[in-house]
């Protein structure tokens, strides 16, 4: 194990397989401008700041925090600070999983300022605990593989200055997968800009998903969509509209869809005990379903003094 004192140590150097590095202080986490793990096994990264810096020119999918074909890797306790181009938008990726990762874990770690968040790729990912807000488009990304886990997290406050006209996803499936389960997390546009919540479209075709247990206080129709999918079970997501404090929707760039919605067009196994403003698919639902106006206000301090999400707050 090597522990670092607080400081800034620029570009991280290739780390051996079974090598934790971690802060000495997880309140004054060292610093690292880069990091690539490529063909690795049994690291743990813990504690540690990791922080990109715009520099002229660099694009939006710039990525410094690098996770490549590697096994057995834990990220515990990081915190992922991107940073803004002289316009003020998000740049950069915040951790990118690329190629045929297996058994990584993400925890307890934040992500702020970035144009996207998370970009998932593997066998066996776990996303738990974790922070992530300040997003200018998506906030995870899950690409081609098998087998993730995106629970507990807080997803919040989409939106930089810049770029704020961009499509802005939450969650987002690209590239088809086996297996994915996005459960007990809390998703609140909050003071943020309109964005979607958890959605897919038909170009990416997945199967064996599961979608419980999310509070989501959204402003925009497609709050869970998902086009494209088989064998899914979708029970006990509570949506409510955002609203003003006068009470009114959000003004944005898509008024006409304000209204966050249900939509699931694929083969349902479950689909239970969900309540949303609108459901449009399955139309003929269990009557456990509810279509109501939750108050978003309401819901937002119920769900900030739930167990699952109060340390957040």
């Amino acid at each position: 194990m090597l522990t670092l004192a607080p400081g800034s140590y620029g570009n991280c150097p290739s780390i051996p397989n079974g090598v934790t590095i971690r802060g000495a202080d997880p309140a004054n986490k060292p610093e690292f401008s880069k990091f690539t793990i490529n063909r690795r096994d049994g690291i743990t990264l813990s504690d540690i700041h990791c922080r990109y810096t715009y520099k002229s020119g660099d694009s939006d999918s710039t990525n410094k925090f690098l996770i490549q074909d590697s096994t057995n890797i834990k990220v515990l306790g990081c915190k992922f600070q991107g940073d803004f181009d002289g316009n003020g938008a998000g740049k950069g990726r915040g951790l990118r999983m690329w190629g045929a990762n297996q058994n990584v874990l993400v925890e307890r770690c934040e992500f702020v300022d970035w144009w996207k968040g998370l970009g998932v790729n593997g066998k066996n990912i776990t996303i738990r605990l974790c922070d992530i807000h300040g997003i200018r488009s998506d906030g995870i990304n899950t690409g081609s593989g098998e087998n993730y886990l995106i629970e507990l997290n807080y997803i919040h406050d989409f939106g930089t200055p810049g770029g704020a006209s961009d499509h802005r996803d939450m969650i987002q499936a690209i590239g088809g997968a086996k297996g994915i389960t996005i459960k007990d997390n809390f998703f609140d546009q909050n003071n943020g800009l309109y964005a979607q919540g958890i959605w897919s479209d038909h170009n990416s075709t997945d199967s064996d998903l599961t979608i419980t247990d999310n509070v989501m206080i959204m402003s925009h129709t497609n709050c869970i969509a998902w086009i494209s999918f088989s064998n899914g079970v979708v029970d006990r997501n509570q949506v409510a509209q955002w609203r003003d404090a006068n009470g009114q929707a959000r003004p944005d760039n898509n008024p006409g869809v304000a209204i966050p919605k249900m939509n699931m067009n694929g083969t349902l196994t479950s689909f239970m005990g969900n309540q949303a403003p609108s459901i449009i698919k399955p139309a003929s639902s269990d009557p456990s379903n509810q279509v109501t106006n939750l108050d978003d206000k309401a819901v937002r301090a119920q769900a900030r003094a739930d167990d699952r999400w109060i340390h957040f707050f």
